[in-house]
């Protein structure tokens, strides 16, 4: 998509039967990698989400659909098996211990080549799920630890989101 950062192979393709446009990653030779603009996800009701997608291609290790959050991997979606037809992968996501806030992005990359390296993605969902969180409410030292740790990560990793613990102005700025 035009407002993904793309590198290798990584482009949307377009077949016409059945019509349908997909995000591809790679073709056996080629490697690709694609990061979505970053988003926020409303936690009003719920830290546990389910990411779903529907996943064709290779099943090698490393080829997958991840959600980020501050530029830490919080869950992907990978092919069990090698295939050519799209079918719906899940993966649960568990955001409590992230700040409400958090600055989110998706992330597809193909690292393998050889037989079966290609990764297709379409009609991508984030969608909330009942959880009970598996973390208790963090003190405001607690939080704040957490904060300095996710910046310190942010820095060394050169992600644009910084946490900003400051009363009614908390929260990610991206």
């Amino acid at each position: 998509p035009a407002s993904w950062q793309c590198s290798g192979f990584a482009r949307v393709t377009q077949h016409t039967n059945p019509y349908r446009k997909f995000l591809n990653f790679g073709g056996d030779s080629d490697t690709g990698e694609a990061t979505s603009p970053l988003f926020g996800i409303d936690r009003a009701t719920s830290n546990c989400f389910t990411l779903k997608a529907h996943l064709a291609g290779g099943a090698n290790e490393g080829n997958s659909l991840a959600l980020i959050a501050n530029g830490l991997r919080i869950c992907q979606l990978e092919r069990p098996e090698n295939t050519n037809t799209f079918a719906e992968i899940s993966a649960s996501c568990d955001l409590t211990t992230l700040p409400p806030t958090a600055c989110y992005s998706l992330t597809g990359v193909l690292t393998q080549t050889g037989s079966w390296a290609k990764l297709y993605v379409d009609d991508i969902h984030i969608e909330p799920v009942a959880c009970t969180p598996s973390s208790p409410e963090l003190s405001d030292a607690e939080l704040q630890q957490q904060v300095d740790l996710a910046n310190q990560q942010a820095d060394s990793n050169s992600y644009p989101c910084r946490f900003v613990n400051a009363g009614m102005n908390r929260g990610w700025r991206c």
